[in-house]
């Protein structure tokens, strides 16, 4: 393994303590416990599974994943032609999404990492660390 990072999204932590007030007012005006209680156990479950994006590098390709690996992508070193550092702008958005880039992986906003391949549309992983990433791509394509 050249290169391991795991980012949490704190958006998705605001967002659960407001989805916890939405199923508080649920119960109370619908006087339905067990629908806000389904309600909120739906909505926590997909907030936690898109909360954290994991990225690996080694040798054979670049992987990444959301927080259970599922959605995820993985690009084999041999089809990376080259990588850019970018800005994730707010109209990108959070989450999984297709932007005029290719497509965006991102639990933040802020700047992400454009991976170039030959033959297929670019994919641009967000992330705290572009430097680390773009050096460690550099050495998984170095061998």
């Amino acid at each position: 393994m050249i290169y391991r990072h795991e980012q949490v999204g704190r958006i998705y932590i605001a967002l659960l303590g407001f989805l916890a007030v939405v199923c508080i007012v649920v119960a109370i005006t619908t006087h339905s416990t067990s629908l806000a209680l389904m309600l909120g156990a739906i909505l926590v479950l997909v907030c936690i599974s898109f909360a954290r994006l994991s990225i690996e590098v080694d040798r054979s390709g670049l992987r990444w994943g959301m927080t259970f690996g599922i959605p995820g992508g993985y690009i084999p070193m041999e089809e990376i032609v080259s990588v850019d550092i970018v800005p994730v702008a707010f109209w990108y958005g959070i989450g999984i999404h297709l932007t005029l880039r290719g497509w965006v992986w991102n639990v933040a906003l802020g700047r992400g990492v454009q991976i170039h391949r030959c033959g297929g549309m670019p994919i641009v992983l967000g992330t705290d660390e572009p430097e680390a990433l773009v050096a460690a791509i550099g050495r998984g394509r170095s061998g």
